[in-house]
């Protein structure tokens, strides 16, 4: 893992985001993986990754940028987790610390939109939709 992050640093990625099946930060207590929190977070710190995609959970949850195990304004260095949820399977979420967004009971799909804005700025756009193709969560990233 370290070494694609490094190879993604010094390549000058406008954008790092990376996908894998075990949340870092769960959607509820009774699921915690400490050794992605304690091995794999502070790699995603240390080389500004972006965005972290996974799913396992059953359960959606976006938290805001995160930056040494805890939330940190929307403009600072830090990066967004979120679990997303495919299936007709569902567990129960919960609001904890890092939550900013919690949706059970809905199979839902994500889709990243990378743009530049009228400034010159480097856009993400993300947007979580239902089965019915509304949007349920959206946010935007930019550098």
């Amino acid at each position: 893992m370290e070494s694609e992050l490094k190879r993604a640093n010094e390549l000058s990625y406008q954008w790092i985001i990376v996908m894998f099946h075990h949340p870092v930060y769960p959607v509820h207590t009774q699921r915690v993986y400490t050794d992605l929190q304690e091995q794999w977070a502070p790699l995603f710190d240390k080389y500004g990754v972006d965005l972290v995609l996974t799913g396992h959970d059953h359960a959606y949850m976006r938290t805001g940028k995160i930056f040494n195990h805890k939330p940190v304004a929307d403009t600072a260095q830090g990066t967004v987790y979120v679990i997303i949820n495919s299936s007709e399977k569902h567990y129960p979420a919960k609001y904890l610390p890092q939550t900013k967004v919690a949706i059970k009971d809905m199979p839902l799909y994500g889709k990243v939109d990378l743009s530049i804005n009228s400034s010159g700025k480097a856009v993400l756009y993300f947007r979580a939709f239902n089965l019915d193709g509304k949007v349920v969560d959206e946010f935007t990233l930019e550098k």
